[in-house]
């Protein structure tokens, strides 16, 4: 996989080491940060998160989705206060926005890709937001991996 994230910021071409098993990149508002097209990447937007819950819903796949442990216990590390839905279609947005980017996340592993979060706070109250990074070191961690065997191969870093 590459260790170099390319991409443009306020015009300019940079180069980001992405050398570590997680990469958090920081920029201001008002500033243009594109990333240059890779295929080592999968890019999660605030759109897409929404856009794959209801893809979940609407193929049907939130029922078996919902019945791996790791879901539920990635869900928790964002929110500590509420149970995960049992029905998406009408859980909040908050909820949707997470469960879309836990599956996303699945999905870059699947792929063997690495994801690019874009704005993971966007729709979470600033009290499920501090679990974001909790959300994400799970994630990385790899143990969920156990509870999806047979489904998906990781690819190491």
């Amino acid at each position: 996989m590459n260790t170099t994230i390319k991409a443009t910021f306020g015009g300019q071409p940079i180069e980001i080491p992405a050398d570590k098993p997680l990469t958090v990149i920081c920029h201001p508002g008002g500033h243009a940060f594109d990333l240059d097209p890779d295929a080592t990447l999968l890019e999660v937007t605030p759109e897409t998160t929404l856009r794959e819950a209801a893809r979940l819903v609407e193929s049907g796949e939130w029922e078996l989705f919902r019945a791996f442990t790791f879901v539920g216990v990635a869900f928790s590390r964002v929110f500590t206060d509420f149970p995960m839905p049992v029905d998406l279609a009408k859980a909040s947005v908050d909820m949707r926005h997470v469960i879309g980017m836990i599956r996303l996340m699945v999905r870059a592993a699947e792929e063997q890709k690495r994801p690019f979060i874009r704005l993971p706070e966007t729709y979470l109250h600033p009290r499920h937001q501090t679990g974001l990074a909790d959300l994400f070191m799970y994630m990385q961690s790899g143990v969920w991996v156990h509870g999806f065997s047979g489904v998906i191969r990781r690819s190491q870093p």
